[in-house]
């Protein structure tokens, strides 16, 4: 006969701990997130404020994946984003995501530190 109890604590503290995991990202994303976001409105350039004011940040998750998403519904925002012939690009979205990648995982690992000390 076998004695699975060992076996149901170690599933029992894997599906807590993946739980916790779950929300310290959640969590993490969110928080930084807002702060990208505010750094690409920040670096937006300002014309009528339209596109300025028209970004926007939505979180999702499905499973263990996590996402948050940056748009922005103005027609000419690749435009200004990425530039043209005519127009340099801003970068507006891109520079700030492009760091704020790097802040997300180290804070992440921090807080899972925190957490599972």
């Amino acid at each position: 006969m076998f004695d699975f109890s060992e076996f149901a604590r170690f599933q029992s503290d894997f599906e807590r701990k993946s739980k916790i995991r779950s929300e310290v990202a959640e969590k993490v994303l969110k928080k930084e997130g807002a702060a990208i976001l505010a750094k690409t409105k920040r670096r937006t350039p300002v014309d009528t404020g339209a596109l300025r004011n028209s970004w926007e940040m939505t979180y999702s998750q499905k499973g263990h994946e996590h996402k948050i998403t940056f748009s922005n519904p103005q027609d000419y925002a690749s435009y200004i984003e990425f530039g043209t012939k005519k127009i340099k690009p801003f970068y507006m979205n891109t520079v700030p995501l492009n760091k704020g990648l790097k802040t997300v995982e180290r804070k992440y690992k921090r807080e899972l530190k925190k957490v599972f000390r």
